[in-house]
């Protein structure tokens, strides 16, 4: 080919390249996830857009992360990173000129970077260094709202994390001292004493005959209130929440026993305890305290003062004793070692201590339980004849015998902890008087149907003389504690005493004790700061510890729900306490250390606590099954595991909180450790609660494949609703077929579900008379009472419901439902006392439902009694209660009763909750008037 024409072709070419090469950049594109950037423009990918070739423009990330360091010192001459990720978010409607140039130019990152850097520093110089270091997540807002009005218009911060790393000990060590510094003078030394079970309508009469002086001199000479606890009413729970303030499933102590390492059931130990109790606490703060008997303490952990576990009395109060006691039992073991001889045992107990609980015994009784004590095969042969589960685990003189020398040790302990005035708080718990009414309280007034007729005539006054004993030994305490000491007693619940009682079980038959508590106990406290004959709203288990802190100076942290009751003391006492909480003790307190306390001795002491609790029916002899071991019989996994009741309490503790997913895999951990009907069934109840109608069905079919034979035919009618739920009546007929055999047994669930699948049709007359047979065979079907109710027209069909009504709550006073219908019924009708009574009877079963509370108001009010109307809406105030109409009520209520300042407050939060009307303002004003603004 010539040249020329080569030449030609070669320029042609070029061209045709540079043409294309000038369409290729008329095409700007962005891919999904990115922003195209124009310098006019902004456009969210996937997109292709025709543009001018010479244009400027870049694709970028919509997200894109950027981390920066800031140093974060506290003055002490050490510094550390705070490491600062932020997340930000391209708006491409929103960026403006400024924007779209440092995106298009590459800058943006560095922008992004200096202004959080900026930010994180602006930050640290608003925030206390303790704060930083207890919670530096905390930051995360601030430096957000400073980016956000630093950044252009549509380049906004997303995500923003913040950490610092500083060595523990530093990290501790320079925290602490910014809380020392803002901590107060304490204001009193504090007796604390914990009372297992004690409860009002036990303790309220014999203060009024005078037979509980003690208690009694602490109810009119300082606070009164009602103590709450939380379900599931179980000690161990309970009383951690009390000297930690925090949830079960924060401080880690769901049960009475788990697996230890080798496989077998011990009392749960000190290591499963995850947040930090009053005494690690105030060690932190460099303050000594002495606590004794708490549980979850052994083995006893090192601490500023003296610690004495929950197993020590079972070795003091041992017939053959040793002066050596074991590791793991008190720190240090010598605060009880050098005082071992003021300590009774079973065999040097006085006779007249014993005869406190039960004046009959005689001296061969007593004689005679000695005996039992020191020799096994009494027990083993006593144990042998009373192997059911309803069956007492010990013969009365030895029980009483042995929990007169507990008593009596606690207190000893107690008067050697008061006579060290370097301990600023002293921390006593006593199992009495819960062991006493598990043993007992079958057998006090009215008689019960369980009850041996010789065993009533004997020991009918028990309880009341264990109520009794105790209150002896609060007052040598108290008075040993010296005046200006700060006084709290409480209990952790409550029981349901008298008619309230359960009539088919034992309360100490396995597995069912917890059947006979309440969730209202005992609070009172006394001298120091605190008011003086005064009654205060319920106090929490949660508000005991953040209270304690306060009294001390020191403050309470954030992660404690509970209250520091500044209610409960003088007011000038409650302005001298700490102003503001901290993020955290977790991260203050020193790592536990432990003096070796490992061997047989201990061993042994925890033992016995085991077959105490067993004896209670707290324990079964199947509680070592754990999730590592994988049931009886397997190999020890070499830690200490959980057992079944742990996840269970848990997760019961979890649904009542409405946290349903985490309930759930408590359930499903308890699953693993062993498959139990109430397993399955709580599961269900657990996914129906947060919509998973489908997973509900499914576990209980679970449960019914894997345990046909345990499983009850309530299981049948849940199903059945469950089927209904979904809209599938068809599936709903076909588990009644396919669970003729089981519904066998229980004819009435059986009538409630064909009701149900009845009125799912449109038959509500169908449906309403297989209820009402369902009622006439067993009137505690609750849920045929319901839709009775529900399919009730006229005042006349729902008072036919009453019979039933009283029926069932004759045999089972706990049905609240019941409690709650038939005071509706009673108030309908225009018995405004009798409904009164109903509804406060389902109160108490219910303390936190705050419409049934209003329900109970309004009878209270109708049925002249507006002092205790009020009494209820105060309550519900102290509670925060966000309902406008309790406000308003309340208001009312305190200008008849002449507190028009009170009238006033109530009135102007009803304002703020959206409620209005001419009465209100009109009162409102009035109350202005009368106050003076």
């Amino acid at each position: 080919m010539p040249k020329k024409v080569l030449l030609a072709l070669a320029l042609v070419l070029s061209f045709v390249a540079a043409g294309g090469a000038l369409a290729w950049r008329a095409v700007a594109s962005a891919r999904e996830g990115e922003v195209l950037v124009l310098a006019d423009r902004a456009l969210a990918g996937p997109i292709r857009v025709f543009v001018s070739p010479l244009a400027a423009r870049r694709a970028v990330p919509a997200r894109s992360t950027q981390a920066v360091e800031v140093p974060f010192a506290l003055g002490q001459g050490a510094s550390w990173p705070l490491a600062v990720q932020v997340e930000t978010v391209l708006d491409p409607a929103a960026l403006d000129a400024r924007g779209r140039q440092v995106l298009l130019d590459g800058s943006a990152p560095r922008l992004v970077a200096d202004a959080a850097r900026q930010a994180a520093e602006a930050a640290l110089q608003a925030t206390p260094g303790d704060r930083v270091i207890g919670r530096p997540a905390a930051l995360a807002d601030p430096i957000r709202r400073q980016l956000a009005a630093a950044l252009p218009p549509g380049l906004a911060p997303g995500e923003v994390s913040v950490r610092v790393d500083v060595p523990p000990e530093q990290a501790r060590a320079a925290a602490l001292a910014a809380v020392r510094r803002a901590a107060v003078p304490p204001l009193a030394r504090v007796l604390y004493l914990g009372l297992d079970g004690m409860d009002w309508e036990i303790l309220g009469p014999l203060i009024a005959r005078g037979e509980a002086p003690n208690l009694g001199r602490l109810a009119r000479e300082g606070v009164r209130a009602e103590l709450l606890a939380y379900e599931p009413i179980v000690s161990p729970l309970l009383w951690t929440t009390a000297v930690t303030g925090r949830t079960p499933d924060e401080h880690g102590v769901a049960d009475f026993v788990v697996t230890s390492a080798e496989g077998k059931v011990i009392p749960i130990p000190s290591g499963f305890r995850t947040a930090p109790a009053l005494w690690e606490i105030l060690g932190a703060a460099d303050q000594s305290s002495g606590f004794a008997n708490f549980w979850a303490t052994q083995p006893a952990e090192e601490v500023q003062g003296v610690l004495v576990s929950d197993v020590a009395d079972r070795v003091l109060g041992d017939h053959d004793r040793k002066p050596g006691l074991p590791p793991g039992t008190a720190s240090p073991r010598s605060f009880l070692e050098e005082r071992i001889e003021r300590f009774y045992t079973t065999d040097t107990i006085p006779a007249e201590r014993v005869r406190a609980w039960a004046p009959s015994l005689d001296d061969a009784e007593i004689e005679d339980a000695r005996r039992y004590w020191r020799d096994p095969a009494r027990r083993n042969a006593w144990a042998a004849a009373h192997p059911d589960d309803d069956d007492r685990k010990t013969p009365i003189p030895a029980f009483l015998l042995k929990n007169a020398t507990h008593v009596a040790n606690i207190e000893r302990i107690g008067l050697a902890l008061l006579e060290d005035p370097a301990l600023g708080v002293v921390g006593l718990y006593f199992r009495d008087p819960d062991d006493t009414g598990h043993s007992f309280q079958h057998l006090a007034p009215p008689p019960h149907p369980l009850a041996p007729p010789e065993e009533r005539a004997r020991y009918a006054d028990t309880v009341e003389n264990s109520y009794r004993a105790i209150d002896a030994v609060v007052g040598r305490l108290v008075t040993a504690a010296g005046p200006g000491t700060a006084v709290i007693v409480h209990s952790d619940h409550g029981f349901r005493w008298g008619a309230r009682r359960p009539v088919e079980v034992m309360p100490f038959a396995k597995g069912q004790p917890v059947e006979w508590h309440r969730l209202q106990g005992v609070f009172l406290a006394g001298g120091g700061p605190f008011r003086r004959g005064a009654d205060a709203a319920p106090v929490t288990l949660f508000d005991i510890a953040p209270t304690i802190l306060a009294l001390r100076g020191v403050p309470a942290d954030e992660s404690m729900p509970g209250q520091v009751r500044t209610d409960l003391l003088e007011p000038s006492a409650a302005g001298r306490l700490p102003r503001q909480r901290i993020p955290t003790w977790a991260a203050l307190v020193a790592p536990r250390r432990y003096e070796n306390a490992s061997g047989e001795e201990l061993e042994a002491a925890q033992q016995q606590m085991v077959e105490a609790l067993k004896g209670l029916g707290y324990v079964d002899d199947r509680a070592g099954r754990s999730a590592a071991s994988g049931g009886e019989g397997a190999e020890p996994s070499g830690a200490d595991r959980p057992n079944v009741m742990y996840h269970r309490n848990l997760a019961t503790f979890l649904m009542n909180q409405d946290r349903f997913a985490d309930a759930e895999r408590e359930l499903l951990r308890a699953n693993e450790v062993e498959l139990q009907p109430k397993t399955f069934w709580l599961l269900s109840e657990a996914r129906a609660a947060r919509g998973d109608v489908r997973g509900a069905r499914q576990a209980l079919e679970q449960g019914l494949a894997a345990l046909p034979d345990k499983t009850e035919p309530s299981t049948v009618l849940w199903l059945v609703e469950l089927a209904l739920r979904e809209g599938d009546p068809a599936g709903a007929e076909a588990v009644l077929a396919r669970q003729s055999a089981l519904l066998a047994r229980e004819p009435a669930v059986r009538a409630t579900a064909e009701g149900r699948i009845a009125e799912a049709k449109g038959d509500a007359a169908g449906a309403r008379a297989r209820y009402l047979e369902a009622l006439r065979i067993d009137p505690r079907q609750s849920r045929a009472a319901e839709r009775v109710a529900a399919l009730s027209t006229t005042p006349a069909e729902r008072a036919a419901l009453v019979p039933f009504l009283e029926q069932a709550l004759a045999r089972d006073q706990h049905i609240e439902i019941y409690w709650k219908m038939l005071g509706l019924i009673r108030l309908e009708a225009g018995d405004a006392s009798g409904a009164a009574a109903a509804l406060a009877r389902a109160a108490e079963l219910e303390p936190g439902d705050e419409e049934l509370a209003m329900t109970l108001a309004t009878a209270l009010a109708r049925a002249g009694r507006p002092a205790d109307a009020r009494v209820v809406y105060e309550r519900l105030a102290a509670a925060g209660t966000q309902r406008a109409p309790a406000w308003v009520n309340l208001g009312s209520l305190r200008a008849q009763a002449g507190d028009w300042r009170g009238a006033r407050a109530a009135w102007e939060r009803a304002l703020e909750l959206g409620a209005d009307s001419p009465q209100l303002r009109a009162g409102l004003a009035e109350a202005r008037r009368r106050t003076g603004g």
